[in-house]
């Protein structure tokens, strides 16, 4: 991991004695900062003699205790469990997985070193049976009304919204010939054709009916670290909710299926 990139965020020096005072972590030799993520929440990563930790003050928006509650007990339960992610560091006062400061929210992790996906097939199976082990372990974990209010992506409304800006879009296009974009046009209308024969096909085979069981829900090569093959963590809980399993297993093969970068998708 990088860890040196744009400034964004930052704490003010009396904002990390307040929030640190809060735990035993001992001595701190080092802190360097750690710009990755949203810019809005800063990151830092503190050495000490026996580790490193990350500090984090969540993002405006992200702070909500109820939510941040649920995404931390699922974390503290799959910690339990030996899945590989960062564990959350306590309190030493009162055994909470973070602290509060005016209207500021903070978490201590452990820091967890790791590297970008390879792409290669090895890496790619461990990714599948890691996410397999997630729902595994959180088949039966105890589920509030908070978890299935969130929406989902299968079937959802956007699609279809967006199938028509690209059709706009490609009809908008000076660069692209008459037949270019008739072309591109057609090829729009087959995939979105695709696509609903495809929601039909699970509607038919009574999805609706499935058993829901916690799910990642933002499953991507971005939120799992690696070393080499294998999958060492994997961090961002903050979009779990009640889903069916086999719709986390979609998102997470088109996330993995995209390669990001100029030129050509294909």
């Amino acid at each position: 991991m990088s860890r040196s990139q744009k400034p964004d965020a930052i704490f003010a020096p009396f904002e990390l004695v307040m929030a640190l005072s809060h735990y035993n972590i001992g001595a701190i030799s080092a802190v360097e900062p750690f710009n990755r993520g949203s810019a809005t929440s800063p990151k830092i990563i503190l050495t000490t003699p026996s580790r490193e930790y990350l500090l984090k003050r969540r993002a405006p928006g992200k702070d909500d205790l109820e939510l941040l509650q649920v995404s931390h007990g699922i974390q503290l339960h799959l910690a339990n469990q030996q899945f590989p992610l960062p564990h959350l560091i306590l309190t030493a006062e009162n055994s909470r997985s973070w602290v509060q400061i005016d209207q500021s929210v903070y978490e201590l992790f452990e820091f967890l070193p790791g590297e970008a996906f390879n792409y290669e097939k090895p890496a790619t199976y461990n990714t599948g049976r890691t996410l397999a082990l997630f729902h595994k372990l959180t088949r039966d974990y105890p589920m509030i009304p908070e978890y299935s209010e969130r929406g989902c992506y299968h079937a959802n409304r956007s699609i279809d919204v967006a199938f028509k800006k690209i059709k706009s879009i490609i009809q908008a296009d000076s660069h692209l010939t008459a037949d270019q974009k008739a072309a591109a046009v057609a090829q729009q209308a087959s995939l979105q054709e695709t696509y609903h024969k495809a929601k039909d096909k699970v509607h038919a085979a009574g999805l609706a009916n499935w058993p829901l069981s916690i799910v990642h829900a933002d499953f991507h090569p971005g939120n799992c670290l690696y070393k080499g093959e294998h999958v060492v963590g994997v961090i961002d809980f903050d979009s779990c909710r009640a889903q069916q399993p086999i719709l986390d297993t979609a998102n997470a093969a088109l996330q993995y299926s995209i390669r990001l970068g100029s030129g050509d998708p294909r």
